[in-house]
């Protein structure tokens, strides 16, 4: 595996992740053992590898739980979000783009306001075989605050504190104007 970052036509940077086998739970086991929110997610959203911190934050007991399941089998209410991110791990195997993300989603730890980055795994030949995604957790943080004021702004953010939020961050994939 090897990550790279090349210049686009807009001047933009892109990232992409190129894998050299077919196995991504094999190519990517090391994600068990990184610390922080990391996943790989084979082209059906199914879980490859994912590290222990985010396996339990989604409410597993460990990683391996999770192995070839989807997010609708999450068991923390973060599943009211399985579609949201379904569709978001869709644009990045539909556009072969990375997708920058925002999710407040009540987890295993409670409310959690998450930066995550999807980007593409290609093989060699360019085929898209999976996702590796990478979460930030912006909870303490200033983006939290911004996010509050952000929903209060715009209704489409987020309707209630009970249902989980989903803010595209790319320009070019966002739903919002």
């Amino acid at each position: 595996m090897y990550h790279t970052e090349k210049d686009t036509k807009s001047l933009k940077t892109e990232s992409i992740v190129y894998s050299k086998q077919n196995d991504l739970k094999s190519e990517f086991s090391a994600i068990t053992n990184l610390p922080g929110f990391v996943i790989a997610k084979d082209i059906n959203s199914k879980y490859s590898v994912i590290s222990k911190d985010y396996a339990l934050l989604l409410g597993w007991k460990n990683p391996d739980q999770c192995i070839d399941l989807t997010d609708f089998d999450i068991p923390c209410e973060a599943v009211k979000a399985a579609e949201q991110f379904r569709t978001l791990d869709q644009k990045v195997i539909d556009t072969a783009k990375s997708v920058l993300s925002l999710y407040i989603c009540n987890y295993s730890a409670g409310w959690k306001t998450l930066l995550s980055n999807k980007v593409p795994i290609k093989q060699e030949n360019n085929k898209i075989s999976g996702i590796y995604g990478h979460v930030t957790d912006m909870s303490n943080t200033n983006i939290f605050n911004w996010c509050l004021a952000l929903n209060q702004k715009d209704q489409k953010f987020m309707n209630s504190k009970d249902n989980p939020a989903i803010y595209i961050l790319n320009e070019e994939h966002s739903p919002l104007p």
